[in-house]
């Protein structure tokens, strides 16, 4: 395996690297998703993150053909605070940029996934902040506990899934 999924799982230790995205009774299905991917545990004691900084839960980098993602990911079981969260998933976007090689062409995705319905308010200002990694910038998206990151890899960009409203299996247009 070569390519920026192996330089990432490379410069972790083996101990962080999960073969899933679960936490506190909030998930997300990866099992339909592009190949190769790794998924790093934010939370791992030994990965060398600032313990001070809000952290994401993970951090998932995947290849798909041509297309390479990174994606910090953030579970939510219970109710959440917007600037606090965008923050999280920030520190994961800083964390990724310390591991990527310079150069290398990626797109980025920032993922909240939520167990409790949010008030339209909120989503809609959560909806407008932003996460940027070198000059990519993108705003979160929404998924319920359970859904399939699936659709994230769709023809549909980033942006335009933000549009997208939330349903129970994940993502609607």
């Amino acid at each position: 395996m070569s390519g920026l999924v192996a330089s990432v799982r490379a410069a972790v230790p083996q101990e962080a690297v999960d073969c899933r995205i679960a936490r506190h009774g909030c998930s997300l299905d990866i099992a339909d998703t592009p190949l190769p991917q790794v998924v790093i545990d934010m939370d791992h004691g030994e990965l060398d993150v600032l313990r001070d900084r809000p952290q994401c839960d993970y951090l998932f980098v995947v290849e798909d053909g041509t297309k390479k993602w990174v994606i910090p990911v953030e579970l939510k079981s219970g109710g959440l605070r917007n600037e606090h969260t965008v923050r999280q998933l920030q520190t994961g976007a800083d964390f990724a940029d310390r591991l990527m090689p310079a150069g290398r062409s990626f797109r980025l995705a920032a993922v909240i996934a939520h167990g409790v319905p949010l008030h339209r308010s909120q989503r809609n200002l959560l909806l407008r902040l932003t996460i940027r990694l070198r000059n990519e910038v993108c705003n979160p998206l929404l998924y319920e506990c359970g859904a399939s990151l699936k659709p994230l890899f769709s023809e549909a960009s980033p942006a335009e899934q933000a549009t997208w409203r939330e349903s129970p299996t994940g993502l609607d247009r």
